[in-house]
């Protein structure tokens, strides 16, 4: 339409001013309503906006006044810069050995998803409500709290991400722990104190409050023994005193950290030692995030493809040195809201990346900075592809022996895995 309009306006002024001929009125007025209707479209859009807000909101008033009818309910909210999503399916795990539990679907993480869950899902029989709570501007979680408050916050970790639209690391930070301001008054707070943000507002926080840490005796929940292979967890903690051993089918020795804060809220909650560690057994890894697939007889695949950040992307890499064979990555890069930070973020990445035998880059976007990034630690020379099959059809054809190949990726192309 736009292009329509530039040609339409050159003819005008080759048919008035060059050629001094005059137009017939239907044609030119015809010719009006089709450029008109490119801003009429425009218009439209901006008009639309009061009133898709005054629907949003009437969504919101009934999300509360149908929460008002569940006093019963314990509300369970989380936040922070990854392992939300992790920390709500283990939590969801351990709670249904006891309760009757829903947990908002997928990523429903904003105003609209947390009253979808509400309004769509949540049923009388229910005792306990998972909401897990996500922020990409400011005060984010200020308007969600303020949709439904919560009776426990949990804060998995603080990182960068989504400092494009958050501008700087100070807002992320902030936004985060408006959870624990605008939760109720007598709620529990339950972060990770391996986490450096998280351990300094524990101190400043005035609600009931638990930690999980590691060695540290003074924890709620410490972790005291770790193991780590390409078959799971083996791990023992301090749980409020009891002793615990547990093994779980989860890759990465990041993820006793998420368990360890889901089993805090579950006993805090009541949930019993035993049914926690049955419930710890069975939990299996969420789709696209460090999930391991078998594709033949020589290739297993670490699925780590649903986003990333420079935290989660150190994560992947560090579950890839779990396994003694080939190692191979594909990977675009850091793409997605780090802003002025992306080259930086993307070479330290590919500094990481020097323990793989193979690493296959899609597309250009942060060839430069990984690349530059793998050869500073003399690692192997990375390959160009434009897209993500490219690349992936030329790792298993390529593997001629066993090999393992972390699939660490922004582009929504890598979920045909």
């Amino acid at each position: 339409m736009a292009l329509f309009c530039v040609i339409y306006l050159l003819n005008l002024f080759l048919v008035v001013l060059i050629f001094k001929t005059r137009i017939d009125i239907g044609v030119l007025a015809v010719l009006t309503i089709n450029v008109l209707s490119f801003f009429i479209v425009v218009i439209s859009n901006i008009l639309i906006v009061p009133l898709e807000k005054i629907i949003q909101l009437n969504y919101i008033f009934k999300a509360k006044k149908k929460l008002k009818c569940y006093s019963h309910l314990t509300v369970v909210a989380i936040t922070g810069s990854y392992g939300k999503t992790s920390t709500k399916n283990y939590l969801f795990k351990m709670l249904s050995e006891k309760f009757c539990v829903l947990k908002s679907p997928h990523s429903f993480n904003t105003p609209m998803g947390i009253t979808k869950t509400i309004l769509d899902y949540l049923k009388p029989h229910h005792q306990i409500l998972i909401l897990e709570m996500g922020a990409d501007h400011k005060n984010d979680i200020k308007k969600l709290c303020k949709i439904v408050s919560p009776d426990v916050c949990v804060v998995t970790a603080i990182g960068k991400q989504h400092l494009k639209t958050f501008k700087t690391f100070g807002n992320i930070v902030k936004t985060k722990y408006q959870i624990v301001e605008y939760a109720k008054g007598n709620a529990l707070f339950v972060t990770n104190l391996t986490n450096d943000i998280c351990k300094c507002y524990y101190k400043k926080a005035n609600l009931k409050k638990v930690g999980v840490d590691i060695n540290n005796k003074s924890a709620y929940c410490n972790l005291t023994k770790l193991v780590a292979n390409d078959n799971g967890l083996s791990f023992s903690c301090e749980l409020d005193g009891f002793k615990i051993d547990l093994n779980s089918k989860l890759l990465g020795d990041f993820n006793v950290v998420n368990i360890m804060l889901a089993m805090s809220v579950a006993y805090k909650l009541g949930v019993n030692i035993g049914q926690i560690c049955n419930a710890v057994s069975k939990l299996e890894p969420v789709n696209h995030r460090l999930e391991l697939k078998q594709v033949n007889n020589n290739v297993r695949i670490i699925d780590d493809s649903f986003n990333s950040n420079p935290l989660g992307a150190k994560y992947a890499v560090e579950a890839l040195k779990l396994f003694n064979c080939k190692r191979v990555v594909i990977t675009c890069g850091m793409v997605v809201e780090l802003g002025a930070e992306q080259y930086a973020e993307n070479f330290n990445f590919g500094k990481l990346l020097g323990c793989a035998d193979k690493v296959l880059i899609v597309n250009n976007v942060n060839f430069a900075a990984i690349s530059d990034g793998i050869r500073s630690v003399g690692g192997v020379e990375p390959e160009n592809f434009n897209t993500f099959i490219e690349a992936y059809n030329c790792a298993i054809e390529n593997a001629k022996e066993e090999t393992v190949i972390l699939i660490e990726n922004d582009l929504t192309d890598s979920y045909i895995v």
